[in-house]
């Protein structure tokens, strides 16, 4: 059986340092809109197909979205924030993440943030954790 796969995306950057990158994930192998209906029908289907393509580290979906953000030297010199947001064309569940980290000669210091939107039988809602913070201090020698 033969399958397609694409992803594409354009990326625009500012002179003020700004680039936002828009892409489309297409997954072939993904399940139709039948096939989700179908999984429905069957106990506990849908979250083991995600939690399968977890495991594999594969596309869940057949089609996605994503837009990713970056802006460097934010308000001061060394400090840029990363933003994205991954939206599911099919289960329209979301992931959205955000870092604003600070750069120094030897070590960065981040701050993190990632929640996970969706329904418990969707891509994102079926993960365990719906919302991350984290504190990262990174020395390089």
């Amino acid at each position: 059986m033969t399958r397609s796969r694409f992803s594409g995306g354009v990326t625009y950057t500012t002179l003020g340092k700004t680039s936002i990158t828009a892409e489309y994930q297409y997954n072939g192998f993904g399940l139709r809109k039948a096939g989700w209906d179908a999984l429905a029908l069957v106990p506990g289907g849908q979250v083991q197909y995600l939690q399968e393509a977890l495991r594999l580290q594969e596309l869940a979906p057949r089609q996605a979205i994503l837009l990713y953000i970056t802006q460097r030297d934010l308000w001061l010199k060394d400090l840029d924030l990363t933003a994205y947001v991954r939206v599911n064309l099919g289960d329209k569940s979301k992931l959205a993440w955000f870092e604003l980290r600070h750069h120094w000669p030897n070590f960065d210091l981040s701050f993190q943030l990632q929640q996970n939107i969706g329904r418990a039988n969707s891509e994102f809602g079926v993960l365990a954790d719906r919302r991350l913070i984290q504190v990262l201090g990174t020395y390089y020698f």
